[in-house]
């Protein structure tokens, strides 16, 4: 996926393979469950996409040869690269960490949402037949398990649902009322 087209000479796959295995198994001696093995594996393919449409974006970067050529941890899967394959790891970190707030905040506003349409009696069936009270417990239970601080959010969303909003006069962008 890093180098389509390109065609290595036979003297030069064992250098890639070597490292590779050097670089990313990191020569197979962490102990790790077979389990661990695939999940790593799986977070592999996660990095080499990352940086596979990082270069195919950005047409004018060059890809650095997968060994070292001229000089000892160069070559682009070379652990002491920190500009190689080891740097993708902090970016699906990133990226991970990022989908996670992400889809937290939906979830917020999905139990915002529906605490309003309960209001009106336009609730899902399962939450519109508890009274306010109880959808409310059980939308604040359900927040909860994304931790502390989405619950607080949650709360003071929720303690929003039915206040007036301030009056805005037209043509201005500040509201001066307060």
């Amino acid at each position: 996926m890093l180098y389509p087209g390109q065609q290595f000479a036979e003297y030069e796959e064992p250098l890639i393979l070597s490292a590779i295995r050097t670089g990313v198994y990191k020569d197979f001696e962490p102990v790790l469950t077979e389990k661990e093995w695939d999940q790593y594996q799986t977070e592999l393919y996660k990095q080499i996409d990352l940086a596979a449409g990082y270069y195919n974006r950005h047409k004018d970067k060059w890809v650095p040869a997968p060994y070292a050529q001229f000089r000892a941890g160069t070559g682009y899967f070379d652990r002491e690269n920190g500009r190689g394959f080891s740097q993708t790891r902090r970016w699906l970190k990133e990226n991970q960490r990022l989908y996670k707030n992400n889809y937290i905040a939906q979830r917020i506003s999905l139990a915002i949402r529906n605490l309003q349409l309960h209001r009106v009696d336009k609730a899902p069936q399962t939450l519109q037949r508890k009274t306010y009270i109880e959808a409310y417990r059980l939308l604040e239970t359900q927040i909860g398990k994304y931790g502390e601080v989405a619950q607080d959010r949650f709360r003071l969303l929720a303690s929003t649902i039915g206040t007036a909003k301030p009056k805005i006069t037209q043509g201005f962008s500040k509201n001066f009322n307060k």
